[in-house]
């Protein structure tokens, strides 16, 4: 059981090493403007949020550990046990760019549940952000650019030119989907692609 915290304890130690070296060559990269440490305060106040009601004084971060923006939002990455009575976080900011992941050690008397409350809270912030992206794209992709009896602007491309054509829609549509419109005379029906707000891109027929 001691060999196995010594390693652990090892172990992070070389992790904050390596999260250390990544940040010096962060910096000797060029990195330029002014840098905002990550305080102790920072991570209490996240895992608050999730759940877990601790104090700054409970929180140990490395030195050297900094960040674009002032108190940028952070997410947990993972936690796990080290030993009895702390926990140890791995953090990232939720933009990228604004900090390098790190880690972090917790000092709670319950780890295991401390631990597994916040891997939980992490995962599914995880899936939140993912489900919330999908939506967002999802979301712009299926705008409708298009509506039935909407008058639109027909481009016609042959050879070397492009053709613009008053038209009607005849069909309801988004961007990509396939429509038809007809002349302003409705006596032709083109068929073409939206691909803008109020216009279809077609050949022609």
């Amino acid at each position: 059981m001691m060999l196995r915290q010594m390693v652990q304890l090892h172990l992070f130690v070389a992790m904050e090493a390596v999260a250390l070296a990544l940040a010096s060559g962060a910096m000797a990269q060029g990195v330029t403007g002014p840098r905002y440490p990550i305080a102790n305060t920072n991570i209490a106040k996240e895992l608050v949020v999730v759940g877990v009601n601790v104090n700054a004084s409970q929180v140990h971060i490395p030195v050297g550990i900094s960040a674009t923006v002032a108190s940028p939002k952070l997410e947990f990455v993972a936690a796990e046990s080290m030993k009895d009575g702390q926990a140890r976080l791995e953090l990232r900011c939720a933009e990228a760019s604004e900090c390098l992941p790190f880690f972090a050690t917790l000092d709670v008397n319950d780890v295991a549940r401390v631990s597994a409350e916040i891997r939980l809270k992490a995962g599914a912030s995880a899936t939140a952000s993912r489900l919330t992206a999908l939506q967002m794209r999802a979301g712009s992709g299926s705008q409708t650019q298009l509506r039935v009896g909407s008058h639109a602007v027909l481009v016609i491309r042959e050879g070397h030119l492009d053709i613009h054509l008053p038209v009607l829609a005849i069909d309801t549509g988004a961007v990509g989907q396939q429509v038809r419109v007809c002349t302003l005379d409705r006596k032709k029906v083109f068929h073409g692609t939206v691909t803008a707000e109020g216009t279809v891109t077609g050949v022609m027929e």
